[in-house]
């Protein structure tokens, strides 16, 4: 997984999170059966750790482009605090995840775009 590592670090940089400390780590079961990678953060203790799972390897491996799936997953830095405040709040949680997705895929979307011309070493 050292190239999941590789688009961790150039991601982070580019969306403001160089300041955190990465790690990724197998997990047998994702939360939801449709995920690929789910990411886990704390803040103010600076560290992050992106899941992946057997799903994620297999799909690597046909073809799938884990530079979205890493990149959405950072993205959920910047997002999920206003996620956390607001399903305190006055709206239904399924509301706040929406937008909260919707969100993450736009931000998550424009890094795409900006770095689609850049290229990272995929070794399998």
């Amino acid at each position: 997984m050292d190239y999941v590592t590789k688009l961790i670090t150039e991601r982070a940089n580019i969306l403001g999170l160089n300041i955190f400390h990465f790690s990724i780590e197998k997990k047998e079961t994702p939360i939801e059966k449709d995920t690929t990678m789910q990411i886990v953060f704390s803040y103010p203790y600076m560290y992050a750790k992106i899941h992946y799972f057997d799903k994620t390897i297999i799909n690597w491996l046909n073809g799938d482009n884990l530079i979205s799936h890493v990149t959405h997953e950072l993205c959920h830095m910047i997002t999920d605090p206003l996620y956390g405040k607001a399903v305190s709040r006055f709206c239904s949680v399924q509301e706040i995840e929406d937008e909260r997705e919707r969100l993450t895929d736009y931000i998550s979307n424009i890094v795409c775009k900006l770095t689609s011309n850049q290229k990272i070493k995929e070794e399998k």
